[in-house]
């Protein structure tokens, strides 16, 4: 019974889905246009600022861190060796 109520549906006769179309190949990262190279200026200069600024937040997250990591390590007991 099951199989005549999917073959009355066209549900098991369907053909499978098709696959999604393939990815675009990511933009080239080579060598610096003409204007990086002769005049020194980002092509993007919002993206160089997020860059240097998520840089500059990581450090600052990775020295808190490191201090609580610090702090957390000199409360532990210190058993004296056998």
């Amino acid at each position: 019974m099951t199989a005549d109520v999917l073959g009355r549906t066209g549900w098991a006769t369907q053909p499978p889905p098709t696959p999604p179309p393939p990815e675009p190949a990511p933009p080239e990262t080579g060598e610096a246009s003409l204007s990086d190279a002769l005049l020194g200026i980002a092509a993007n200069p919002a993206d160089t600022m997020s860059t240097a600024i998520s840089g500059y937040v990581k450090a600052g997250v990775v020295g808190v861190l490191e201090s609580v990591w610090t702090a957390g390590l000199a409360m532990l007991p210190r058993h004296p060796s056998p």
